[in-house]
């Protein structure tokens, strides 16, 4: 039984499927949020009178790195549905990956010790089943390279010990012989 061309391919096609759904929907549902909230403070700038840098104080800063996170998950799912079939490519979408992680979990805060942070760190499974991926997708490239550089080697050395075989060798050189003596 012949094992499959990059089986990790599997595992990125399901992490960015389920990674682009979910931020997808979470991205649509905070921008509708986003949406209101803009609008609330564009009639507090025509109806109140209120400067519109100052109605914006209002804003907490927080909605919006979520939200940029989200576009940037959703992103890194279609670029990876793209690229899964390229295993040199995983050396890209590990660093992206690593960055997603380290954005989602630390700084936005996604980690913690309480179920609701442990329901939220659930969220990034799907980076990780694309960082699997791309590590096994390398491995099984690296592997399978090593093989064919082996077999071609192997290969190699056959039709070398094939040639310096005495009887062979001598056949060869009547070959030559008459070749170089039918062209003059």
């Amino acid at each position: 039984m012949e094992k499959r061309k990059y089986s990790g391919r599997y595992f990125m096609l399901l992490g960015a499927v389920a990674l682009a759904a979910w931020a997808g929907y979470e991205f649509v549902v905070r921008m509708e949020t986003i949406w209101w909230a803009l609008k609330g403070v564009w009639n507090l700038c025509l109806n109140v009178g209120y400067p519109f840098w100052q109605a914006l104080t209002f804003f907490d800063s927080s909605m919006f790195n979520l939200t940029g996170f989200l576009l940037a998950c959703v992103v890194f799912a279609l670029l990876t549905l793209g690229l899964r079939n390229r295993p040199k490519a995983g050396y890209w979408l590990i660093v992206l990956d690593v960055a997603l992680l380290v954005a989602g979990g630390p700084v936005l805060h996604l980690f913690g010790l309480s179920i609701l942070s442990w329901m939220q760190s659930l969220k990034l499974l799907p980076l990780l089943l694309v960082l699997v991926g791309c590590v096994v997708n390398l491995c099984d490239y690296y592997i399978a390279r090593r093989r064919r550089r082996e077999r071609r080697r192997r290969r190699w050395q056959d039709d070398e010990a094939y040639e310096n075989r005495p009887r062979n060798r001598d056949m060869a050189r009547q070959v030559r012989h008459r070749r170089y003596s039918q062209a003059g």
